[in-house]
């Protein structure tokens, strides 16, 4: 077998309770500056810490998923406004159970109840999300990640017997 090494970097795209969490502090900071000239003196130092926490927030919620595929490693990483790196896990896919299409039958026909999942897709219900079902820690993990074609490629050639294709 030849090594393979792969990545793939996938944008979030804002939910509904992202929209909802920067709506509410968007107004709790309007009514923090509104009512600042009522509170004499500390009323600049709540407005600026509103402010703060608003920029903070924002920032937080910018939020890239990173996959890399070192032979039949998957190391799954958060970017939070292309600044700051959270290491979520790492799969040796070796171990996993199955490895497709979120959507095909033998992917939906394990059970799925007593699984930790772990959603690192954009978002978007169009694009191409694969599942991985394996056990870590000794706990039942379906990780939702949207690889890219070299990566699905070369998950198939490590491990084809794992893999479920999808034909198109």
């Amino acid at each position: 077998m030849s090594d393979i090494f792969c990545e793939a970097i996938v944008k979030k795209q804002p939910d509904s309770k992202d929209l909802m969490k920067k709506v509410g502090a968007i107004i709790l900071t309007i009514l923090i500056v509104i009512a600042s000239p009522f509170i004499p003196f500390v009323g600049i130092l709540v407005v600026a810490a509103a402010i703060a926490f608003d920029y903070f927030l924002f920032k937080r919620l910018n939020i890239e998923y990173e996959y890399a595929l070192t032979m039949t490693d998957l190391d799954v990483a958060k970017i939070m406004s292309k600044e700051k790196r959270k290491q979520l896990l790492t799969l040796d896919l070796k171990q996993a159970d199955i490895i497709g299409p979120a959507t095909h039958q033998k992917v939906k026909d394990v059970d799925t109840n007593a699984l930790k999942v772990i959603d690192c897709t954009s978002g978007q219900s169009s694009k191409n999300v694969y599942a991985v079902i394996t056990k870590q820690d000794g706990k039942g993990v379906k990780l939702l990640f949207e690889p890219s074609e070299t990566m699905i490629n070369g998950i198939r050639k490590q491990l084809p017997s794992k893999t479920v294709i999808e034909w198109r």
